[in-house]
């Protein structure tokens, strides 16, 4: 599968917060539809007979709805990988949409709060790429994931340039292998700090009739 060779090194979900809030404004229009169906029965405009009725049709939906917004939080989570981070949402509980983003080409990660979101911190993580940016919303500690965040995509695009590196190694190998016979090894280049150093040249095979 696609996560055989990656390891994940975080995971989470939007800040609690925001089901929270959705399921208070479910309860409110709730109570303010029970309000006005008593009023409307006090005023006589409202049967009385199909009173009772109405108040359990508004329970049943409430709970059910109530319910329906938990599990779409739920199945809502992101987790980063050691190669990219990937931000999943399932709407309705069927519809899955799904953004993945590559750790090499992150090029900026900015933190945003609101005044709700500093208090209790958490806020929209904005990952910048050549291509766009994406946006991860209502995500817990969220300074604290930038910094992870900002540390795994420094490592992994050094991590791609010494594979970069190794690719160019074996293909020349090879290449070498072939046109020179009996060269065994490629000689450098060869890494040193601070970037990719000047190697030696390639060393010849040794003449097996060479002069005493």
């Amino acid at each position: 599968g696609e996560m055989e060779d990656e390891t994940v090194c975080f995971i989470s979900q939007p800040h609690p917060i925001t089901v929270l809030f959705k399921m208070a404004v479910i309860l409110l229009a709730v109570l303010a539809a029970g309000i006005l169906s008593f009023f409307l029965r006090e005023q006589g405009l409202f049967p009385i007979r199909t009173f009772p009725w109405m108040v359990g049709l508004l329970a049943a939906g409430c709970m059910v709805w109530l319910v329906w917004v938990y599990f779409e939080w739920a199945n809502d989570f992101y987790y980063l990988t050691d190669k990219r981070i990937n931000n999943t949402r399932r709407s309705h509980l069927v519809l899955e949409e799904r953004q993945e983003t590559p750790l090499s080409a992150i090029e900026s990660i900015q933190a945003r709060k609101n005044v709700i979101g500093r208090a209790l911190q958490f806020g929209d993580l904005v990952i910048n790429t050549y291509t766009g940016s994406t946006r991860i919303p209502n995500v817990p500690d969220v300074e604290e994931v930038q910094e992870l965040l900002q540390f795994m995509a420094s490592r992994r695009r050094a991590a791609s340039e010494y594979e970069t590196l190794g690719d160019f190694r074996a293909e020349m190998q090879q290449r070498i292998s072939r046109t020179v016979p009996g060269q065994s090894s490629l000689v450098l280049p060869t890494e040193r700090a601070g970037g990719v150093g000047r190697g030696s040249e390639l060393q010849q095979p040794a003449d097996e009739h060479g002069q005493n």
